[in-house]
């Protein structure tokens, strides 16, 4: 028995919304489920509570439980496999493209590169049962949203509704690094200082040479200590966060495709272009035209 991608058909209630831009999804298909060894989910951010049951997850190096009234949360990059999955094992789930709420998501309620640590060490958090009932109450809400017909508004309300989520798991996340402050190694301390920079310098300063400098390191080590934190090299983590902006942009405002490649700091449209073609596979006008 192989590994395969987790995906919507394991599910016996889902939907989709836009080009696998988001899927919300609940109730195990076990026949699925049963016929392989383990079930990876490796695209796109996500988050997940178990309703009943129990599984094992392997993220990165370890292994972890997972049981009633715990959300699961990973973001692009690491491999997220589930296992040992129990006859009664049922979780209700939510994967999104970053960039529907990339900026919404990472707000001043709690630095980004605090996000990133916290989870990159601790993907499952335990609710309670009344923060339990407050994401079913915005799942349900989520899925109706999305399976609504002629409205206008319907990606406007879908991105709204996915922001307010996030906004109060970012405030979970919140909670728990404060009661819980992150101990963190001197590799570590750099991912943070780094995505510090990034964060109020991408837009202007695309160049790896530029945070490395910053931070008094070599370009080579600083994308070194980033793949083994984030499962990115550090120039992947530039382009990640252009990616999230310039999308938001193309999805969320009438800006032109030379306003957004103004605003991202490139120096003409072209570069802009290109530069999204190669990371997205698409032009900007062709992205624009699926959402």
């Amino acid at each position: 028995m192989g590994k395969r991608e987790l995906s919507s058909q394991d599910f016996e209630n889902y939907i989709v919304y836009g080009d696998y831009d988001l899927i919300v999804a609940e109730g195990i298909n076990h026949k699925l489920f049963s016929k392989h060894a383990s079930n990876e989910l490796t695209s796109h951010s996500a988050l997940a509570v178990c309703k009943s049951g129990t599984a094992t997850m392997k993220w990165k190096e370890s292994t972890m439980a997972i049981r009633k009234n715990d959300v699961i949360l990973f973001y692009p990059g690491p491999s997220v496999r589930l296992q040992d999955i129990s006859p009664d094992f049922d979780i209700q789930l939510i994967v999104f493209a970053s960039s529907l709420v990339q900026g919404r998501f990472f707000r001043k309620a709690l630095p980004l590169s605090d996000v990133f640590t916290f989870i990159s060490e601790n993907p499952i958090l335990s609710l309670s049962d009344d923060e339990v009932v407050f994401f079913q109450k915005m799942w349900s809400i989520l899925f109706d949203a999305i399976n609504a017909k002629d409205n206008q508004f319907k990606k406007e309300i879908t991105v709204s509704l996915l922001s307010a989520l996030a906004m109060w798991l970012n405030g979970q996340i919140s909670s728990h690094v404060k009661s819980k402050p992150i101990a963190l190694k001197r590799a570590d301390e750099l991912v943070s200082q780094f995505l510090h920079l990034l964060a109020e310098n991408f837009k202007e300063k695309h160049r790896l040479e530029f945070y490395a400098d910053k931070l008094c390191v070599t370009s080579k080590y600083l994308s070194a200590v980033t793949r083994a934190a984030t499962n990115k090299s550090a120039g992947k983590l530039i382009a990640f966060f252009l990616m999230g902006e310039a999308k938001k942009m193309l999805i969320a405002s009438e800006m032109t495709i030379a306003q957004v490649a103004t605003e991202l700091g490139f120096p003409n449209q072209s570069g802009f272009g290109k530069f999204f073609k190669k990371e997205e596979g698409l032009s900007p006008s062709e992205f624009r035209q699926r959402i």
